[in-house]
């Protein structure tokens, strides 16, 4: 096995020293010890432990009452709802002394080891079921050693063997989730069979060859699963599944031996940053970009954040998650994983959150092409996303090149429909004779580049996206540019403007989407929408433009509007979107001469109407004058050699 690049671990080197400090050891070990119950159970007196043992005890109590039989008919991902019930039990049983909690989780464990069997575990959901079930069984045989018979111990030892064999011997044949390519590392199938793979052999304490390829493969995943700045190439959705596994993975290596797997990776330390840039200012909700809208499992974030002593981070995460003050955890916080037990684990109490003021930029630029951009960090702030880059084939990318959201007034305006919307329609991008971007037979990649992020003098937000590769198959398109520009403050705006070439007479439309219960209505003449907000009533008009004029209605799915417009040769639209004080609809001054499109925009400053003007060329910006700008980031060589239309296998 090759030693790992960039880190001066290696992978059968550090196998060796785990064993070796794992022979002789008293279960558990992984994640606690009996000697640490005393520690934990002081924890949970305060800070967001407190908060989390509170749910763990009510969430285990729960469990009580639950079966650990296994049958063909359960839900694909019930391995992991069989990791929380392990994790939840033990925890709550070792940290309250109570055995029944103890006792369930290893009659639990019983019943599914006696009742399933390897063929049911594949049939569940291919390898993400097996490393799913691998996982859940190494907690139980660490967690509960002490509570099975020999017999039962061997039962699910063997069982452990046999989905171990069955990881280790076709990581390198299958290949998707065991390719060495750096878009089958960055997959969250890869750690979650490869990390279980890693968990059960330090549960067993053997395996040598087992851990090692758990450990590179890990490591791949750090330095693969996120761009130079931190964010998630699949998006924060599935991040979270694949950080479930990596963290404990990570937790028990540091806990053994001191290393921490991490610090040869910045990248993925900045996760957090990424995650807490991507929360909406009402909180509670992240940015849906690709093929997920928040992450399902939130200790993974905790964790660097607590490890890497973020500040400024924790303040972001317990914004996000609305656990600032009183906040408490939910249900719906559990997620998709252990997080809730995981956090006690985690915790450092030290660490005291820190608001990002002057700390974090409002403006941040993210090298796999998505910018994000607020006026403030308060629930009322407004902020906008752009997203014109790159991603891996097989790694759940979209036809959504120079899509964008916006939120203002603790509304949320214009938003990503979310996971599996596969056509340029479902996304607020333009379609051309109802052709869209191309999306080959999966979710493989199309290519698009952010070319100019520039600061205008009066302190907006100038963006250019180019994603004409994109429409190169389906739409043919021979040139789509999008300008945005972004301003916060009284009367938050984003300003859209749109050209795209093709040869003869042509209809594009575009499709901008709302939160399901905003309304939204089209003025009688048909030239400005109306997103009135659910929360407080907060008001954003929409107001299009182009030469031909544009037909505005209620998009026939789903919520928001649609514009659609004829053009011969080149098609040129610009699209308002303000949210005015008074609630009334702003008049917008538009004008096209030759390829120059003027747009102004009446505004209200101290009680004052003033008003802004902002001209565009199709391929560029020309007033208001831009004062500094951001060199777009190149995309990485390694990016480049993995773009394949091969399709990822089915499942997260």
């Amino acid at each position: 096995m090759k030693e790992a690049q960039n880190t001066t671990l290696c992978p059968r080197n550090l196998a060796k020293r785990l064993l070796a400090e794992i022979s002789g050891k008293a279960h558990p070990y992984m994640v606690y010890s009996k000697e640490e119950i005393p520690a934990l159970r002081e924890k949970t007196a305060r800070g967001i432990s407190k908060k989390a043992f509170s749910r763990m005890v009510a969430t285990a109590n729960g469990y009580l009452s639950r079966s650990g039989k296994l049958d063909p008919s359960l839900h694909p991902a019930i391995g992991r709802f069989f990791q929380s019930r392990f994790a939840y039990l033990s925890l709550t049983g070792a940290i309250t002394g109570d055995e029944k909690y103890l006792d369930k989780a290893t009659s639990i464990a019983v019943e599914a080891i006696e009742s399933g069997n390897m063929e049911m575990y594949f049939n569940f959901n291919n390898a993400l079921s097996v490393g799913d079930f691998a996982h859940a069984y190494a907690l139980a045989y660490d967690l509960l050693y002490d509570r099975f018979t020999e017999e039962q111990r061997v039962a699910l030892r063997n069982t452990m063997e046999e989905l171990g064999q069955w990881i280790y011997t076709n990581s390198p044949i299958i290949n998707t989730w065991g390719s060495e390519e750096p878009r089958r590392q960055a997959w969250n199938w890869n750690v979650i069979a490869h990390g279980a793979l890693g968990l059960m052999a330090l549960a067993l304490g053997d395996h040598e060859d087992w851990l090692a390829l758990a450990i590179e493969r890990m490591l791949g995943y750090c330095r693969y699963a996120v761009d130079a700045t931190g964010a998630a190439m699949e998006g924060l959705h599935y991040v979270g599944f694949a950080l479930n596994t990596l963290t404990p993975f990570d937790l028990a290596v540091n806990r053994l031996v001191g290393i921490e797997l991490m610090d040869a990776f910045p990248a993925m330390q900045a996760l957090p940053y990424w995650s807490m840039h991507m929360t909406v200012p009402a909180s509670g909700e992240q940015v849906a970009i690709g093929q997920g809208d928040g992450i399902g499992n939130f200790s993974a974030t905790y964790y660097i954040i607590n490890r890497y002593k973020q500040a400024d981070a924790l303040w972001g995460w317990l914004n996000t998650y609305n656990l600032l003050g009183d906040g408490e955890f939910l249900p719906e916080h559990e997620g998709n994983g252990w997080s809730i037990p995981a956090l006690i684990l985690f915790e450092n109490q030290s660490l005291i959150p820190e608001l990002p003021d002057g700390k974090q930029p409002l403006i941040r630029s993210f090298a796999k092409g998505i910018v994000t951009a607020r006026d403030g960090w308060d629930k009322n702030a407004s902020m906008a996303t752009f997203t014109c880059g790159y991603g891996y084939g097989g790694c759940w990318n979209h036809p959504d090149d120079t899509s964008f959201t916006f939120y203002a007034g603790g509304e949320s305006f214009i938003i990503d429909l979310g996971a599996h919307k596969k056509t340029s329609a479902e996304h607020n991008v333009i379609s051309v004779d109802g052709e869209g971007m191309d999306y080959i037979a999966g979710p493989i990649m199309v290519i698009g580049k952010t070319e100019q992020n520039s600061i205008l003098e009066g302190g907006e937000l100038y963006l250019r996206g180019n994603n004409t590769d994109s429409y190169r198959k389906n739409a043919q398109l021979e040139k789509s540019v999008r300008h945005m520009i972004y301003g916060g403050g009284n009367n938050p705006f984003v300003i859209l403007y749109d050209v795209a070439a093709k040869a003869g007479d042509h209809t594009y439309s575009v499709n901008f989407y709302t939160k399901a219960d905003n309304a939204v209505t089209v003025s009688e003449d048909g030239k400005t929408a109306r997103i009135m907000g659910k929360n407080g009533g907060a008001t954003c008009f929409v107001t299009p433009f182009s030469p031909r004029g544009v037909a505005l209605e209620n998009t026939p799915s789903y919520n928001g509007i649609s514009t659609s417009t004829a053009a011969t040769d080149v098609h040129r639209q610009a699209t308002v979107f303000l949210v005015t004080e008074d609630g009334k609809p702003p008049v917008v001054d538009f004008a096209l001469t030759g390829d120059r499109m003027t747009v102004t925009l009446p505004f209200t400053e101290n009680g004052e109407r003033i008003e802004k003007t902002y001209v565009f060329t199709d391929d560029g910006l020309i007033s208001p004058k831009t004062v500094s700008t951001e060199q777009p980031l190149p995309i990485p060589l390694d990016v480049h050699a993995s773009i394949g239309q091969e399709t990822a296998t089915g499942g997260q």
